[in-house]
């Protein structure tokens, strides 16, 4: 099926509906230099590219498509992933800036 007003983007539902509300699988087919344009979805979607190049940028950083894979291959939700990370993510930034400081990168001088 094409979808509608999509530029000629094509799709084969296996699970659900692509073009409707709630979770979804399907096979879809962008023709060649077609864009994909700024949309959301409430939910993971994993891609899996047959052929050619797709690029997505995910709240413009390669950082968070990173995290994302991640979070997806272990099976973890991304917020949950966030929730457990956040009290180490603190620990390690107070450890660096322990270390700047002991090692003089950052001076002390005038400050005390």
């Amino acid at each position: 099926m094409e979808l509608p007003n999509a530029g000629g983007v094509k799709y084969a539902n296996l699970r659900g509906d692509l073009a409707g509300k709630g979770p979804y699988e399907a096979f879809v087919l962008f023709p060649a230099g077609a864009d994909n344009p700024f949309h959301y979805h409430s939910q993971a979607i994993p891609t899996v590219v047959m052929q050619g190049t797709f690029y997505a940028v995910i709240d413009s950083s390669p950082l968070v498509v990173s995290t994302h894979l991640l979070v997806n291959l272990v099976g973890v939700e991304y917020g949950d992933n966030q929730r457990a990370s956040i009290f180490w993510v603190i620990g390690l930034v107070f450890a660096m800036l322990f270390g700047a400081i002991l090692f003089g990168v950052i001076p002390l001088r005038g400050i005390v």
